[in-house]
């Protein structure tokens, strides 16, 4: 009987500590999305202030300013542990350009830019779950260098899908930059490979290369897919779809 009170006993904690757990996340996810919204309305007013010039940089000082500032508001309620407060800020802030990315470049309509800043609360929540120490420290540095090897790739991959196959032609302008001129066409396709497949495919070898230490010698596909984190393998599947339409891009435009 005591025994079993135990595990009833244990069975609560663990609840209780995934509720927490999802309300925290809840609420830095919200607090994300709009502390760094409103920090960059305000840096680009103030940008505009100071020129025309200006108001890209102030809005993306500003929003990055909201994020620093966020991990610090929710250190101080204990929302964020003080070993995740690295990695949030760099996550949001990752996110946050990634963001400006999309948004910037699709200002012709509100819904990508609008969308765009639900991927910065998505980061800082990423963010949280590490926490710098020497179990995650690898983790977390693989998963940084991954994310920003395929954001091209993303976006180039997204921004074809919507401008030329759902014709959204006043979207995704810088697509309509690389190829404005001879030079600059042939500069990006001198570059692109390494950058969309060389960089992809980095990033998939990173998150599948994660230290890897089998209990037992017969080592399973199930077993090692298991150990991988589900950021390390959110990433993995992503780069993989990336090539795959890539790929299948190439192929349709050679037939």
């Amino acid at each position: 009987m005591p025994q079993l009170l135990k595990c009833v006993h244990v069975v609560r904690h663990l609840q209780h500590q995934k509720t927490t757990v999802m309300k925290n996340n809840l609420k830095l996810f919200v607090g994300g999305c709009f502390l760094c919204g409103v920090f960059t309305f305000l840096g680009s007013v103030v940008g505009n202030a100071i020129s025309q010039n200006a108001l890209f940089v102030g809005a993306i000082v500003g929003g990055v300013l909201g994020v620093v500032v966020l991990a610090l508001i929710f250190v101080k309620l204990k929302v964020v542990h003080r070993n995740s407060m690295i990695p949030t800020i760099t996550w949001g802030a990752m996110c946050f350009g990634t963001a400006s990315l999309f948004a910037v470049t699709n200002l012709d309509t509100p819904v990508i830019p609008l969308l765009s800043i639900l991927l910065i609360g998505l980061g800082c929540v990423i963010g949280n779950s590490f926490q710098l120490k020497k179990q995650q420290n690898k983790r977390f540095y693989t998963s940084v260098i991954s994310f920003l090897l395929i954001i091209p790739t993303l976006y180039f991959v997204i921004g074809c899908v919507l401008k030329y196959e759902m014709g959204l032609s006043n979207s995704f302008t810088l697509l309509d930059w690389l190829v404005s001129s001879p030079s600059t066409a042939q500069i990006f396709n001198w570059v692109s490979p390494f950058v969309f497949i060389g960089g992809t495919a980095v990033s998939i070898l990173l998150n599948l290369s994660v230290k890897f230490k089998p209990k037992s010698e017969n080592l399973t596909l199930f077993s090692y897919i298991s150990h991988l984190s589900k950021l390390n393998l959110v990433i993995a599947i992503t780069g993989t779809l990336l090539l795959s339409i890539l790929a299948l891009y190439l192929l349709m435009e050679n037939l």
